[in-house]
């Protein structure tokens, strides 16, 4: 009985085909693996390790955050977070949500689709030297004399929901007076940084203020600025 050759052309596309083939099924389970590690509580709370020392890098103060939650692949959700200086809490909020898209999260200029803070506190103090939030963020880029975070950074949606602020001022300025105290805070914004400006846009701001009281029912606009 005679037997077929196979053509060493034909044998070399056959072999190439199977081992595409088990390739793909390898990265098929691979990928199906990672996509069920990711949603386990163990893969959570290592992230949320992660970010808080990530989070060193960028911020002159002590990240904490209590619980980490979402599918990860298109939005997470941060639960009592915190940000301490010097042992003394300056921001605080009962739940930050995050929604975006891998490929943006990993692309050069960073765009974060929407960001939602629930019940946000912040303590701000001014003395001589200025305000304490001014410091938080660590330096990474300069032009000229200013200095910023040296990739861009986008989110076009940011929601604030009933923030609120106290406010210590040991500077006070002659010619006007600050509020002790926010209550009511709610903000729709927007805000873009490409090294070293930025813009901040509102589509909707409102507050009331404690000594002197002080109530702001709506103020919309767009402040385009430097850093320095």
């Amino acid at each position: 009985m005679l037997q077929r050759r196979v053509p060493p052309a034909h044998r070399y596309v056959r072999r190439t085909l199977q081992v595409i083939a088990l390739v793909g099924t390898l990265l098929v389970g691979i990928l199906a693996f990672a996509l069920i590690a990711s949603q386990t509580p163990w893969f959570k709370n290592w992230l949320r390790k992660f970010a808080v020392r990530e989070a060193d890098q960028y911020l002159n103060g002590q990240l904490s955050i209590g619980s980490l939650g979402g599918n990860l692949f298109t939005g997470v959700e941060l639960n009592d977070v915190a940000i301490e200086v010097n042992g003394e809490r300056v921001i605080a909020l009962k739940k930050l949500e995050l929604k975006y898209r891998l490929g943006d999260l990993l692309a050069n200029g960073r765009v974060i689709q929407q960001i939602r803070l629930e019940q946000p506190f912040v303590l701000a103090r001014r003395t001589a030297r200025g305000w304490n939030l001014a410091d938080l963020p660590k330096a990474q880029a300069q032009e000229a004399n200013r200095q910023g975070p040296a990739r861009p950074l986008s989110l076009p949606d940011i929601e604030i929901v009933d923030g609120r602020a106290v406010i210590d001022d040991r500077a006070p300025s002659p010619s006007y007076t600050i509020p002790k105290r926010i209550d009511a805070l709610n903000v729709k914004a927007g805000f873009e940084y490409a090294p070293v400006h930025y813009s901040v846009t509102l589509e909707s701001f409102s507050f009331a203020g404690r000594s002197p009281d002080v109530t702001v029912a709506s103020l919309t606009g767009r402040v385009p600025c430097a850093l320095s």
